[in-house]
């Protein structure tokens, strides 16, 4: 029985997943090959000839699903077969925006929390801080909220930092400056 795993199903560009080939039963002395190859692609790419190691690394070199096949051989040849799918995205990219880089005091700055690429959805963060001060207020915790709207108290330029989060947990920041006059 093949009991091989892949360590991740959803992937960014320029990071690896790792393939942990295993068996069970049959007549032991295992030895594992592992293959892939772009979904939209009919060639096979050899990550691994059949070999007692079981832990290959894959680096995709492009966005896409990929195919991943581990065949496990045992001492008498007999070959048990695993498939599994892991698809490729474009990295975390933050892509926030706001509505004015310059506000008189008591007036509000919009903060439109934006991203692209990344693994599934996004949620997002807002701090803010004078820029005489390491103390940040938090403005928003995350949240599928993308609009956040802020009220600088005091006549002196603010620091905004926000920070997008996809399904996978990665962060991407994105920082600005605001002017209160």
């Amino acid at each position: 029985m093949n009991l091989s795993t892949v360590t991740a199903k959803n992937i960014t560009i320029g990071t690896s997943f790792k393939v942990n080939a295993g068996a069970a039963g049959g007549n032991g002395g295992y030895t594992y090959a592992v293959y892939y190859k772009k979904a939209s692609s009919s060639n096979w790419t050899v990550a691994q000839k059949f070999s007692a190691s079981q832990t290959t690394a894959i680096k995709p070199s492009s966005i896409g699903s990929y195919h991943v096949c581990v065949k496990v051989k045992d001492a008498a040849g007999n070959i048990a077969k695993k498939s599994f799918t892991v698809k490729v995205v474009k990295a975390l990219n933050n892509i926030s925006s706001l509505s004015t880089g310059t506000v008189r005091k008591g007036q509000s700055v919009t903060v439109n929390c934006a991203a692209n690429g990344g693994i599934g959805s996004y949620t997002y963060a807002v701090y803010y801080n004078k820029a005489s001060s390491s103390v940040w207020t938090t403005g928003q915790n995350y949240s599928k909220n993308a609009t956040v709207t802020l009220k600088p108290s005091a006549k002196t330029d603010y620091e905004i930092c926000v920070k997008v989060k996809d399904t996978a947990g990665n962060i991407a920041r994105k920082s600005f400056t605001v002017t209160v006059k």
